[in-house]
């Protein structure tokens, strides 16, 4: 089950308490009744917004009313920017807004190595070398990714060579990283909150 999916299920009883609602002071609350799991937060004052709850605590600064920043213009909670929402991230969880992921770094190693691989037809390389090669890329960087992490695993491709020319020459360059299931998380949340926040205020105006 991918995060939009988990977070669908785990708000679905979620209701909102108002604790403050004064103009661009805001602080919502968010949970299933009678119990905080998987309950958070939000809280705005100009030119902020944070959310704080089961999924850590990150602020974001952008524009005066960070509501307006947030809302999804046909009110949907999958409408979300996590690129474009992490450049205006001040403060992050402890787990960050990105980590290194073992699948993205495996794709990108086979495609430089396919681009590497070009550059070795000079060496009339035989079906068995080629082979060959793939194996110890697979055994000795693609390896060392799942089970050493990202450090080890650059150094390894950086390292990696067949016949003295490196096959992964600026693989430092490449971004091996996703957004963190907590972040995502958060972006969710924050753009479902306001579904919620707007549609209260909408009950509330008079006919």
């Amino acid at each position: 089950m991918d995060t939009t999916e988990r977070f669908e299920t785990e708000i679905a009883e979620h209701v909102m308490t108002v604790i403050r609602d004064d103009g661009e002071y805001r602080h919502l609350r968010f949970s299933r009744p009678n119990t905080r799991a998987m309950s958070f937060d939000l809280l705005t004052w100009p030119g902020h917004l944070c959310y704080t709850g089961d999924m850590g605590t990150y602020v974001f600064s952008r524009v005066r009313d960070m509501f307006e920043f947030f809302r999804s213009p046909k009110g949907d909670w999958r409408d979300i920017n996590p690129p474009y929402w992490a450049e205006k991230v001040l403060a992050s969880d402890r787990d960050g807004i990105k980590e290194f992921s073992p699948e993205k770094f495996e794709q990108n190693a086979w495609d430089a190595l396919d681009q590497s691989m070009e550059g070795l037809l000079s060496y009339d390389l035989t079906p068995d070398q080629v082979l060959e090669i793939r194996e110890d890329v697979e055994r000795d960087v693609i390896g060392v990714a799942h089970d050493q992490g990202q450090e080890a695993a650059i150094q390894a491709a950086l390292d990696f060579q067949y016949e003295s020319v490196d096959l992964f020459p600026d693989f430092w360059e490449s971004d091996s990283t996703v957004y963190t299931h907590r972040y995502i998380w958060c972006c969710h949340a924050i753009v479902w909150g306001v579904a919620q926040y707007d549609a209260a205020k909408a009950e509330t105006v008079p006919a």
